[in-house]
């Protein structure tokens, strides 16, 4: 039987007054979002947002409490006074303030990972394990945008170099950068065994591309040059996605100090011109990729067709994150969202797809 508790201002114990309590995570937020119900009391104390909240419990099958939400803030109270009787929080962990705007500005050679504990720094936030995504990523300038959207484009130009997948985590330590579907616990999910009440099968061409053209820059009253074309199965007809490769004016070799194996290598592929100093680059998203092979990945990334998910319901397994793999009956799957209702034995209903859905819908 599972066990919670909730802790407000960190002296105050709420658990006499949880009614229900609903963790949620996903992919498409970077924030652990709980929803907890409280019946009214006069002896309930005086709860404001901003205020610090926590919750602890039992993990799915051990009787140990464990932190599920320890950097919480509360973010929203909703009073229901007659029908109810109940308050009702609306709880984020501290990485909700990723959405604060700044400016930054990275050269190339800098890694996600090291932008993204500059980033942590930078709002005065804890911070926790940041994993090594080991690609040098290109220069970037951002200006006035969330933190969470540079963090997300740090990120998916990680994965067009070749990189893994990675995202970003609240733990009981700090804020965290960590590759998806590394969780130790694969928890295995069969039909014909497990308590499974609900099971939906979802299959779309919604945002299919199945040709990728790459084009140049154009002249005056001319069309773009096409200078690539990635085709994928256009049996059913096309549905096309433009890339656009840009020349731009680097100055001659000796003047490009440190870029000398990028000039060798794009040398070799004919994509150097030494006398005017020209060095292509493909936008993507706003990446620049100084490497046809690199940029021959982008393409390819970008082609999708049929796209499909799970969804299913279940009893609670409440250490389930979203970015983590199980298998449901025969396939590796990894969630894109969770949801949990906590309780003695509790629910929870999980949306997950393939390692390739995740890469093709989060990371491009």
């Amino acid at each position: 039987m599972n066990k919670y508790e909730v802790v407000y201002a960190n002296k105050y114990y709420l658990s006499n007054f949880i009614k229900n309590i609903t963790l949620n995570d996903s992919l498409d937020e970077i924030s652990f979002n709980a929803v907890i119900h409280l019946a009214y009391s006069d002896t309930l104390p005086a709860i404001k947002p901003g205020e610090r909240i926590r919750i602890s419990g039992t993990p799915y099958r051990t009787d140990v409490m464990k932190s599920f939400l320890y950097y919480g803030i509360v973010w929203t109270i909703d009073s229901d006074w007659i029908r109810n009787k109940e308050l009702v929080l609306t709880v984020y962990d501290m990485s909700i303030f990723l959405k604060s705007e700044e400016e930054f500005i990275f050269q190339s050679g800098t890694s996600a990972s090291t932008r993204f504990k500059k980033y942590i720094e930078s709002c005065k936030l804890p911070v926790g394990t940041i994993e090594n995504t080991q690609v040098l990523l290109s220069k970037k300038i951002y200006r006035a945008q969330p933190i969470m959207e540079m963090i997300s484009e740090d990120l998916k130009e990680t994965v067009d170099k070749g990189g893994k997948l990675y995202r970003a985590y609240m733990s009981p330590v700090g804020i965290e950068l960590r590759r998806i579907g590394q969780n130790k616990d694969v928890w295995v999910f069969k039909t014909d065994e497990y308590t499974i009440s609900e099971l939906s099968q979802t299959r779309t061409l919604e945002n299919m591309v199945n040709k990728v053209k790459v084009v140049g820059t154009a002249e005056d009253d001319k069309r773009s040059p096409v200078i690539k074309e990635e085709v994928g199965d256009t049996g059913i007809g096309i549905m096309q996605k433009m890339v656009i490769e840009e020349t731009k004016k680097q100055g001659t070799k000796d003047e490009l100090t440190g870029w000398q194996d990028t000039l060798a290598r794009l040398d070799e592929e004919g994509r150097y011109d030494e006398e005017i100093g020209l060095l292509k680059k493909i936008i993507q998203g706003g990446t620049e990729i100084n490497n046809t092979v690199v940029a021959s990945t982008i393409t390819k990334n970008i082609l999708r067709g049929v796209t499909e998910t799970f969804t299913f319901s279940t009893i609670d397994v409440n250490t389930i994150r979203a970015g983590d793999k199980i298998r449901l009956n025969d396939m590796d799957l990894y969630v894109c969202a969770v949801k949990h209702e906590f309780g003695d034995t509790g629910r929870m209903t999980i949306t997950a797809g393939s390692e390739d859905y995740i890469r093709r819908t989060y990371y491009a």
